[in-house]
């Protein structure tokens, strides 16, 4: 039996997989709020980044180049934390339980009417007519807002603290500029 062969990628081929990324990066911020296919567009994008970061070293022609790339790509994971849990949190995702994420939702809004402020207790007895006379609103007291709550649907991995969308749209940038800047 004849020995194997590394197979040379061409760079067409990463370009193809940065696109794909792209594309299932765009599905995931459109269907952020149906957590179903959030989830199927996010395991298909960590798929996808996954090849752009293994398929890189194999474009080098020789073996030495193989082996920069390849440094270079490790390189690129120790500088940036998240990129490196992306490209790991993948394996959790395809292989294992699945990537834990949760959803954070956001605070309560205070709306309060437009006008000024005033207790009535300290003012009532002034201005009886309910209006102060520099503003001309009606006097209301402390307790006329009303809270709504605000709802900011904002995906997490539960042990990873910024926000799912945007570490994937870091990641991605970082390896699409790295790929225009080492591959011809």
């Amino acid at each position: 039996m004849p020995p194997r062969k590394k197979r040379l990628i061409r760079p067409e081929r990463i370009r193809g997989k940065v696109d794909e990324s792209r594309f299932f990066l765009e599905c995931i911020r459109e269907h952020e709020e149906d957590r179903y296919k959030f989830g199927f567009f996010l395991s298909a994008f960590l798929c996808a980044l996954k090849s752009v970061a293994d398929l890189i070293p194999l474009v080098g022609a020789d073996r030495n180049e193989r082996k920069q790339l390849k440094k270079d790509v490790a390189q690129l994971r120790r500088a940036n934390p998240a990129l490196d849990y992306l490209l790991s949190v993948r394996d959790v995702e395809v292989h294992s339980e699945g990537a834990a994420i949760v959803m954070t939702m956001g605070s309560y809004l205070e709306l309060r009417p437009r006008g000024v402020d005033f207790p009535r207790s300290r003012f009532s007895a002034r201005f009886e007519g309910g209006f102060h006379p520099l503003y001309g609103s009606p006097l209301r007291s402390a307790g006329s807002s009303r809270s709504v709550p605000v709802y900011k649907h904002r995906w997490r991995f539960q042990d990873y603290p910024a926000p799912v969308i945007d570490v994937c749209r870091f990641c991605f940038n970082l390896l699409a500029v790295h790929v225009d800047q080492t591959l011809p």
